[in-house]
């Protein structure tokens, strides 16, 4: 009963698919590894294992998990496994509807986090993965953006025979606005050099013009080749 209850509230409040009930801790292990929820309501007491102990067994990244429960005393339990609420029962839609929207708003923020995340992933991929070896030279480079994705890059590859091309420069701003500007530069310059073959002054007039037009003037970037 508690379940339906749960159930019917949830598709009143809107904006949630269920997409999955269990009867027991051990069924709901088995339906969160196949589903991945982004939330998850336990109660406390349940067959098999307590929903806290059940909690604290699942693996990171975990869904936002809601504890309801009929008792008031475990609420120190569900902080110990970082719960995202503690509801009681009888639950009140009110206080649902409160619990969804907090959810919701950390659900968000987690998004963005990881999309900087993978944002940074593919801008350092986009970084040679070793310098060159070129004669009489010794070549290193690394770069930590603060925010995870940022302005600064820079290149270094052959370009015909014994011509290399070096690149280094940073894009006006921070995260990730400044990692795409970044990103550009850096694409032009290769390609131009590589394929096109353009000669140093030719080829940064050019990328000058690219990332203008392509950004109203209202980004830039500055950078020696």
């Amino acid at each position: 009963p508690a379940r339906v209850r749960m159930r019917q509230l949830l598709e009143a409040a809107g904006g949630v698919v269920v997409v999955g009930e269990a009867g027991s801790a051990l069924e709901a292990l088995e339906i969160i590894r196949e589903t991945r929820p982004d939330l998850l309501f336990l109660d406390v007491e349940m067959p098999e294992m307590r929903g806290t102990a059940l909690a604290a067994s699942l693996p990171e990244p975990r869904p936002f998990i809601v504890f309801a429960t009929a008792f008031d005393n475990y609420g120190l339990e569900a902080i110990a496994v970082e719960a995202a609420d503690y509801l009681l029962k009888p639950v009140s839609r009110i206080k649902l509807a409160t619990t969804l929207e907090r959810v919701r708003t950390r659900l968000a923020s987690l998004n963005v986090s990881r999309d900087i995340v993978a944002a940074s992933e593919v801008q350092a991929h986009m970084w040679p993965g070793a310098l060159p070896a070129i004669p009489g030279f010794d070549c290193a480079a690394a770069s930590l953006a603060a925010r995870g994705v940022g302005g600064d890059f820079y290149d270094c590859f052959a370009i015909a025979g014994s011509r290399w091309g070096l690149l280094l420069g940073d894009a006006s701003g921070k995260g990730v606005a400044a990692g795409l500007v970044s990103s550009a530069v850096q694409a032009r310059v290769n390609t131009a050099a590589r394929l096109a073959h353009l000669d140093p002054e030719e080829l940064m007039a050019a990328v000058d013009r690219d990332v203008y037009g392509s950004t109203d003037g209202a980004r830039y970037a500055t950078a020696i080749y």
